[in-house]
């Protein structure tokens, strides 16, 4: 079999079979859940029995101090653009609702406005997750290593 997502109906074998998914083309979870065992793998298909669809997403925004990371998530929210804004402190945790572009459903980011001064980044490692859209911000013109976007990644 070469599938992309296992069918539902898996969940209803024992927990005693061994289930060798390796060499198929599945997609996450089912990556992280093989590296784990069968029984993830059952666990999570029968979760999926009484699962609803979820619209939410975690949202975060990363980048040096300055660079604008607060002006962005401000204009996403509708706002107007302020002007010598003060930088944020830590990190600063908002929502955001967006229209789904083709169901009738409202998707909900969580977002995470990270303080980009060198005190705060040491903790910045706490908050990154796997399955999170980034946004790195950061000015261009003063270049990469300047805003050292390739180390923050």
């Amino acid at each position: 079999m070469n599938w992309k997502h296992c069918p539902k109906g898996l969940g209803k074998l024992s927990d005693s079979i061994l289930l060798n998914l390796e060499g198929n083309n599945l997609e996450e979870p089912y990556l992280s859940l093989i590296r784990r065992g069968t029984k993830a793998i059952l666990t999570y298909l029968r979760s999926l029995e009484e699962s609803a669809p979820q619209y939410e997403a975690k949202l975060l925004l990363v980048g040096e101090g300055n660079v604008g990371k607060t002006s962005l998530l401000a204009y996403l929210r509708g706002e107007e653009f302020v002007k010598n804004r003060s930088t944020t402190h830590g990190v600063e945790l908002d929502r955001l609702q967006f229209t789904h572009p083709s169901r009738d459903v409202t998707i909900q980011m969580n977002s995470w406005d990270f303080g980009g001064q060198p005190v705060y980044r040491i903790s910045h490692q706490f908050f990154l997750t796997k399955r999170a859209l980034y946004i790195v911000v950061w000015k261009p013109r003063e270049g990469i290593e300047e805003n050292q976007v390739g180390a923050r990644i």
